[in-house]
């Protein structure tokens, strides 16, 4: 066996475990792993460890007989992988009880068992200066388990694609040519060339036959979202790019050849992953801002349907003289109320928008914070009350300094949590306390409440956009989920922080609120 055979056969091995292992690494950690990219990962650890032992087996120093038999067993293996990869294409899950899981499973296990007997390949016999196995008994159990699964993969696919349109349909398109042209290339190549004719002469190139399946099934997996065709076509080039390099390497002619075609494999694995990193963010940021757009649109239109429908209701009863004076005047006040809550909404609206282009103004002056907050509780007694509530205000008993700030802005951050406190609360109380830390030189300002209370999950993005909490969208479903976003904003304007602690669902919750005296 010359010394150019065994590069051809090194790179075309190393040409099957490279993108093996970089497609397995895309597709586990793109994202939350699904069952369908653990098991696409699972079958290119598989493609792994039978390019490695098809490697070997084909060493003449090595025991040929053995590795042969390990090549078939993962060659069971992975076909059997591979039915298990096509079926989780239309269900996220495979049911464990059902025999059309356990009655392939143990055919595989039997043929797994087989190819480490002897009565599956029994022996070798050298033609042409080369080791050729010599097929036994059990080769018929070895070629059904491989057929079957392999036309079980292909039924599934095939009615998946019957059953299915669109860019679903395309994507289980993309598979099954992938996964077809694997198995006629397998088949042909690696069992009926051997087991039939004896001719070895294609088993080197079996693993990188196995490419074609992998490349379009991690395509399949992602076409879904439109944004990842642009990081697969990336991830992609770059995996070709560092696969001829890589090939360069074990075909070197010189140390120096050698040496110069290391250091350029080095580079180029560096600035692909690069690459593709940079693409990976860009596109998650375009995702990230697609959705939100998504998610505004939706729901902006339904919080201004639903109290344009009510205004209108009320206005028209009121034009149509119906009802009593007592009844039209309750109408009057409640359409107030509910366009006072529009006002407040394209406000928040508005102001996110000032923010997100950082044109939101302030106007910083000195504050008398103590008159801000007494203001707040006094504007706000009145609706606690109406929830049987009891609303606190702790005033400090020492002078506290006055502080910059956007008198408005601070007065509409703390008027919010108050705000949310009284929403948010069935019964009990509200404490609003305000601190001074001399030795800081700060303020502290704590909005306490004995309401619905804030898990530790929504407390990770209690501030982000139109986040508002499981327990907070069952009693208030008006929100939007923007006032904690805006405070945080206005706050960070003041060089202050605000955050939220809470020991748990209706364990109540605590705001705080630190700003620099200046």
């Amino acid at each position: 066996m010359t010394e150019g055979f065994l590069n051809i056969t090194l790179a075309v091995t190393l040409g099957a475990i490279i993108p093996s292992i970089i497609l397995g690494a895309i597709v586990l950690f793109r994202g939350r792993a699904k069952l369908n990219q653990k098991i696409f990962t699972l079958s290119a650890l598989c493609i792994i460890l039978w390019a490695i032992a098809n490697y070997l087996s084909l060493q003449p120093t090595l025991n040929v007989l053995f590795w042969v038999r390990i090549v078939m067993l993962f060659a069971v293996l992975l076909q059997y992988i591979f039915l298990l990869l096509v079926r989780t294409f239309s269900k996220e899950t495979i049911n464990l009880k059902r025999f059309r899981f356990w009655g392939p499973a143990l055919l595989g296990v039997a043929a797994m068992i087989a190819t480490q007997t002897p009565y599956l390949f029994t022996h070798t016999e050298m033609l042409e200066g080369e080791a050729v196995p010599v097929p036994g008994p059990l080769m018929p159990l070895f070629a059904f388990a491989i057929l079957l699964f392999f036309a079980l993969g292909g039924a599934n696919l095939v009615r998946n694609i019957r059953n299915s349109s669109g860019d679903k349909r395309a994507q289980l398109m993309f598979s099954a040519v992938g996964y077809f042209s694997m198995f006629i290339l397998l088949i042909f190549t690696q069992f009926l060339a051997v087991a039939v004719f004896q001719n070895t002469s294609f088993i080197k190139f079996g693993p990188i036959f196995t490419l074609p399946f992998l490349l379009l099934t991690t395509y399949a997996i992602f076409k879904h979202n439109l944004f990842n065709i642009r990081v697969i076509a990336t991830e992609v080039f770059t995996l070709i790019i560092i696969l001829i390099v890589s090939i360069n390497i074990f075909l070197s002619g010189s140390i120096g050849e050698l040496a110069l075609n290391i250091l350029l494999f080095i580079l180029v694995t560096i600035f692909g992953f690069l690459l593709i990193r940079g693409t990976l963010r860009e596109i998650t940021e375009l995702e990230r801002l697609s959705k939100a757009k998504s998610d505004f649109v939706s729901i902006v239109s339904h919080q201004l349907r639903t109290p344009l429908t009510a205004i209108k209701g009320f206005t028209s009863m009121i034009k149509e003289g119906s009802g009593s004076e007592e009844d039209r005047r309750d109408w009057v006040d409640k359409t107030y109320e509910i366009n006072e809550r529009m006002i407040r909404l394209v406000n928040d609206i508005l102001n996110i928008s000032r923010i997100e282009r950082g044109k939101l103004q302030y106007n910083f002056q000195d504050t008398n914070i103590i008159n801000l907050i007494e203001g707040v509780v006094t504007e706000t007694h009145i609706q606690s009350e109406e929830k049987g509530l009891i609303l606190n205000w702790e005033k400090p008993t020492a002078d506290v300094p006055l502080i910059r700030a956007d008198e408005a802005k601070l007065r509409q951050v703390i008027l919010n949590l108050v705000d949310n406190a009284i929403h948010y609360t069935e019964k009990g109380h509200i404490n609003v306390r305000l601190l001074y830390l001399s030795e800081l030189n700060r303020i502290k300002i704590t909005v306490q409440d004995t309401g619905i209370g804030i898990s530790k999950e929504d407390l990770k993005n209690l501030f982000d956009r139109f986040s508002r909490g499981e327990g907070g969208q069952k009693i208030n479903s008006e929100g939007l989920g923007l006032g904690l976003y805006v405070a945080q904003s206005i706050i960070k304007a003041h060089n202050g922080t605000i955050w939220a602690e809470s020991e748990g669902i209706n364990k109540g919750s605590r705001f705080y609120i630190e700003l620099p005296v200046h």
